[in-house]
């Protein structure tokens, strides 16, 4: 087993089986530090260090410890190269660090390079890395769906970051692949110098319902705020177990500004449900579980006799093509209530 060789880390068959039954899966990435703007822009990456250190935290943490001056790291006076040339000739310090790695298995998986990175080949790598990198082939949106193989991938974002470049990188690829998610480390600085401006730009968010519902399942689909304003009146259709992780009542009260009247689902989480509930938007549920895969999106739906159903338990819906569903609206007297009274 030699560094970075095909058996690399795996040191019995059992492995080797593993390995080679998953090893040409694609890519389903849950976290990543990925410049989306970068690869909505789909240009030709510059340098090296604009692909392999340009945004990294880890690489710029370890340097920081091997004693790098800052100006080689995050500085701007000096160069791509000099910076790059500044990480190669501590890099052979940073084994046993998986950045060590991470970087020779790109340069020898992505770009054919098996030399080591070192102060040495530290300039020769920089220019043949350089020269793929000029080519149509090693564009960002080429890299993910080529020789990444990445089906779906999450960038780390600001809470106040707009997704615009989400939008555009998903439109270039035909499907959601690049998803946003929050750290929300700038909330959490309290003694930075900026954080009373930072927070004075999120603030406003907290109440503001109709700002809000522009984002509500922005991340699955981005067209669902533009088609519940045009509707006026809507149904969502959910899965297994709906509304996990939005125990905030501001996930119900966007869908009640968007016009929501129902949520059909196969389950539903306790606090979601119970938020529902409150905003005035009924919770049911399938009796036949099958009846799932039947809706379809844009689907118009007519409920019969709703506020008896409620009482009863029982929902009927129709839909375009008269199908029947029946639906479970199993709740207490005194949600009940408040359902009916709107």
């Amino acid at each position: 087993m030699a560094f970075l060789d095909d058996r690399y880390l795996i040191t019995n068959c059992p492995g080797m089986k593993i390995f080679d039954s998953v090893k040409d899966l694609p890519v389903v990435d849950p976290h990543n530090h990925a410049n989306v703007k970068e690869i909505a822009d789909n240009n030709c990456y510059s340098d090296a260090w604009q692909l392999f250190a340009a945004t990294d935290h880890y690489v710029w943490e370890i340097m920081r410890k091997r004693g790098v001056p800052e100006s080689l790291i995050t500085g701007k006076s000096a160069s791509p190269k000099e910076k790059f040339l500044a990480l190669a000739k501590v890099f052979p310090e940073f084994a046993g660090n998986a950045v060590y790695e991470w970087i020779h298995l790109d340069l020898k998986r992505y770009f054919g390079i098996e030399e080591l990175l070192s102060e040495g080949t530290g300039e020769k790598i920089f220019n043949a890395v350089n020269e793929k990198l000029a080519t149509d082939a090693y564009r960002p949106q080429a890299l993910l769906t080529g020789a990444l193989n990445v089906e779906a991938m999450c960038s780390t974002d600001d809470l106040i970051d707009t997704l615009e470049d989400h939008d555009r990188a998903n439109a270039a690829f035909g499907k959601v692949l690049v998803r946003p998610t929050w750290r929300p480390d700038k909330g959490m600085k309290i003694f930075a110098a900026d954080w009373r401006s930072y927070m004075g730009k999120i603030l406003p968010y907290r109440s503001n319902v109709p700002k809000l519902s522009t984002f509500c399942f922005s991340g699955v689909d981005g067209e669902f705020y533009k088609r519940a304003s045009e509707y006026g009146a809507s149904v969502i259709v959910g899965g297994e177990n709906y509304g996990q992780g939005s125990s905030r009542e501001h996930a119900a009260l966007t869908l009640l500004h968007l016009g929501v009247r129902a949520v059909i689902a196969k389950s539903f989480a306790r606090i979601h449900e119970a938020n529902l509930i409150n905003s005035g938007i009924v919770p049911l549920t399938f009796k036949r579980q099958e009846d799932y895969a039947d809706m379809c999106l844009g689907e118009a739906l007519t409920f019969e006799n709703l506020l008896g159903g409620i009482d009863s338990g029982t929902v009927i819906a129709r839909g375009a093509n008269g199908k029947k569903y029946e639906l479970q609206c199993a709740l207490g007297a005194r949600s009940a209530e408040i359902l009916k009274a709107g």
